[in-house]
């Protein structure tokens, strides 16, 4: 996808700078929002596996 955008932007090296950059932030963002997500999942099983009050754990699931 990044060869082709450059192919089409031959002339201008800034502009497929640019276009890579760009599609790097997406890569870097989709990550993190997969990161988010794992770590909520692993937080929540965690928070269940612990030995919490029920009212503790009620607040963790309604805020967390």
């Amino acid at each position: 996808m990044i060869v082709r955008d450059y192919i089409i932007f031959k002339g201008s090296k800034l502009a497929a700078m640019d276009l890579m950059s760009k599609n790097l932030m997406i890569m870097i963002k989709s990550m993190q929002n997969k990161m988010k997500e794992i770590f909520k999942h692993n937080f929540y099983k965690c928070s269940l596996n612990k030995k919490v009050p029920p009212e503790r754990k009620i607040s963790m699931l309604k805020f967390g």
